[in-house]
């Protein structure tokens, strides 16, 4: 079995987590496959942007495999921290922009995997949470840093603490997403929508959406984004004055690099 589906589309890479029977729950092996998928992704010359979503039309991941994590020693419990951490990292200082298509349920781990990734779409049937205190645990995969950091201490603590799920529309008011995907009330009642129906419809539009976003991507200078994306990212680490001098230096140093080797700017 394939964990996960990989689909190229000219500059764009489209990486599905293959475990829909499973809700896409994460268990050692997909992460170790999806490892070698953004490795390859990074280093192919021809990929600008990476899109993770979930097969199938129901979850983007559920989060980590409680009956594959139930059954681990101590010592395999650390192993498998510290390697979806690796994934996530690696999601993370990626070289090119990732785009999470968030179809259906990011609970969890599932939802610490969108929260490495640097822009999240979802769908209106979307649902997304960190419910771990619930099962007396909790966020075990820089959940409690990343989500701090991208809506504010507060309402993290409140979503943690809590383990409450919430829907698209509130996820997107408190910038948790970045765009809600959704099909006019009236329209289903015309199109005479079936659920099912429908989330095929949305996850389709999702996709779209994101591949249209990409290409957008993928229109401009490979390296300009990689710098950006560095730099963006070590704004939740730096001073501001830190950040700026990083942000000249760069910025000479494109400079520079544009007179010798790329088109004038004028």
């Amino acid at each position: 079995m394939s964990y996960t589906i990989v689909e190229q589309r000219d500059n764009i890479i489209l990486i599905k987590i293959n475990r829909p029977e499973a809700r896409n729950a994460v268990n050692y092996e997909l992460v170790t496959q999806l490892k070698e998928d953004f490795a390859e992704a990074e280093s192919n010359e021809k990929v600008s942007v990476v899109i993770i979503t979930g097969e199938g039309h129901d979850s983007f991941s559920a989060g980590g495999d409680i009956k594959y994590v139930s059954n681990l020693t101590p010592h395999e419990a650390i192993q498998y921290s510290s390697h979806v951490h690796e994934l996530l990292n690696q999601i993370e200082e990626l070289n090119k922009p990732v785009i999470a298509a968030i179809n259906g349920y990011a609970l969890g781990g599932g939802c610490q995997i969108s929260l490495a990734c640097d822009i999240r779409y979802a769908t209106m049937k979307s649902k997304l949470g960190q419910p771990e205190v619930k099962l007396g645990i909790c966020p075990g995969w820089g959940g409690t840093q990343r989500l701090a950091r991208l809506i504010g201490v507060s309402r993290a603590k409140e979503l943690i603490f809590t383990g409450k799920i919430i829907d698209a529309t509130e996820a997107f008011r408190i910038n948790l997403v970045n765009k809600v995907i959704y099909i006019d009330e009236n329209k289903q009642k015309k199109m005479n929508f079936k659920e099912e129906d429908l989330k095929v419809v949305l996850n389709e539009r999702l996709i779209d959406e994101c591949i249209n976003l990409a290409e957008t991507m993928t229109r401009l200078d490979s390296n300009a984004l990689k710098i950006l994306k560095s730099l963006t990212n070590k704004a939740r680490d730096l001073n501001t004055s830190s950040g700026k001098y990083l942000e000249r230096l760069a910025f000479l140093s494109y400079l520079a690099y544009n007179k010798s080797h790329g088109p004038k700017l004028e």
